[in-house]
């Protein structure tokens, strides 16, 4: 479920190509407004998006969509130690206020009204590879193509600047996926 048609055509293709098709049920919408009824998936897996919602709302809200003993895999920006630098904390506090510790989401996790199965961090690399690396191309690409425009000027700054950010400070925050576990 996505509410961006392109992204779903995308993996409509990849199902296709992957005998999968039969497999997976695609919907555009809304993850405010999820169209299911309780108690429907043995798992869900929500990956780089629960911001938007706020991860204890995000995990509060689709709860009653999991089955009993139903898994949800979540992924959260995370701080990964504490005491951030000053300029790195102001950086997350302008972009993502929402950025809490590991232990603090997964005390949220147990709040929530699930058991933690546990925890991993995206590697480096991965953030590397898969998003700053081609977001660093396609900003290039886009200087020659909007040239003098103020605008996207600005928006290459912001992205440059939080890939900088993640070469200068990345052993202080991370994507860490959340594996759990519906209690009833």
């Amino acid at each position: 479920m996505d509410n961006h048609q392109s992204f779903l055509d995308e993996l409509e293709k990849k199902a296709i190509d992957d005998n999968l098709s039969g497999n997976i049920e695609i919907k555009l919408g809304s993850m405010f407004k999820m169209p299911f009824s309780a108690e429907r998936f043995d798992i869900i897996w929500f990956e780089g998006a629960i911001y938007i919602m706020g991860f204890e709302e995000g995990l509060r809200s689709w709860r009653r969509f999991l089955k009993p003993n139903g898994y949800i895999v979540v992924s959260e920006l995370s701080w990964l130690k504490d005491f951030p630098p000053e300029e790195l904390r102001e950086f997350w506090n302008k972009e993502y206020p929402g950025i809490k510790s590991i232990a603090r989401n997964l005390e949220i996790i147990e709040n929530s009204g699930y058991q933690e199965i546990g925890h991993f961090t995206l590697p480096e690399h991965v953030w590397m590879e898969s998003l700053y690396t081609p977001m660093e191309k396609r900003v290039t690409e886009l200087k020659i193509k909007y040239k003098n425009n103020p605008k996207a000027e600005e928006f290459y700054k912001e992205t440059l600047n939080e890939i900088q950010m993640f070469r200068k400070y990345s052993e202080w925050y991370g994507y860490e996926f959340y594996i759990m576990q519906k209690i009833d």
